[in-house]
């Protein structure tokens, strides 16, 4: 499972990560705010399952960047979080 993890506090970036890690997923991608999480969504290579994004960033949203994730990947499971 590829997950996608999006916040702009690198201390939850990382505290989700390892969260995740220790449940014995692997495959896990961070970017730091919307326009990083869809310049890396956007990549070929990078088909995601999962996506835990903060509700409230500087930017743009966790709800707007669900909505264009959701347009990327019909499939994708979006998860909120804040």
């Amino acid at each position: 499972m590829k997950i996608l993890i999006v916040d702009d506090e690198r201390l939850a970036i990382e505290r989700l990560k390892r969260l995740l890690q220790e449940l014995g997923y692997t495959d896990i991608v961070s970017a730091y705010g919307m326009d990083e999480a869809l310049e890396v969504a956007k990549e070929a290579k990078n088909r995601f399952d999962v996506a835990f994004l903060d509700i409230s960033m500087k930017g743009g949203g966790g709800i707007l960047l669900g909505a264009e994730l959701k347009r990327l990947y019909q499939g994708i499971t979006i998860v909120y979080q804040t």
